[in-house]
Order: C-alpha cells, then structure tokens, then sequence
C-alpha cells in the first residue's frame, strides 16, 4: 500500500491534465495525454471512467492551488478559447464538480 501512494504522489499534474481540470474530461485531445486510459473518455466503460473521475478529484485535492492560479492567470488567447469552445464558465469545471480547495461536492 505505501509503494501505491508513493506512486500516486509523485503522479504530475501537466498543462494537459490541469486544462481537463479547467475544461472536463475527455477535453484533452491529443491521444496518450491529459487523463488517458486507452482511448477517449467518451469512448471507454463506465468503469474507467470513474476512474479518471477519481483521478481528476485526487490531482484537484492536492493541486487545487495551482489549478486556480492558472486559471486567475489565463492569458486573452486562453480566455477566448473558453469561451469559444466552452462557454462562459466563471470557474473550472473541477472546483464546480468536486468543490472549492478540493471538498468533495456530490454531482
């Protein structure tokens, strides 16, 4: 068990993984990247799909700090993308799913 949370720990949290914070899953397009269990989230079983759910919520425990300072410090370019491609949201998708400071909300 400890080996488990020692590999979990030392998981990172790249650019990838923090816009499917910022946007949801499944919003990372690029295959292998983001939170990636073998193919698209909208493609696999239910199953690992609340497993990325679960990894989601354990990246935005540990790393909801970091999360909101990137999205507090969004450029235009990102700004306009969001609203573009998925509307006009004032917060993350993670910290309406799971809660501010990564307080686990019932969705």
């Amino acid at each position: 068990m400890p080996v488990k949370r020692r590999v979990a720990k030392s998981r990172e949290l790249d650019s990838l993984k923090i816009q499917e914070l910022w946007y949801g899953p499944g919003m990372c397009l690029l295959a292998g990247c983001g939170y990636w269990l073998g193919d698209f989230y909208d493609r696999v079983d239910e199953a690992s799909q609340a497993r990325i759910i679960e990894m989601m919520r354990e990246d935005w425990d540990r790393y909801s700090d970091r999360v909101l300072a990137a999205w507090d410090a969004r450029d235009d370019h990102d700004l306009r993308l969001w609203r573009e491609y998925h509307s006009d949201c004032p917060r993350p998708w993670a910290e309406l799913r799971f809660g501010a400071r990564g307080m686990a909300a019932d969705a």
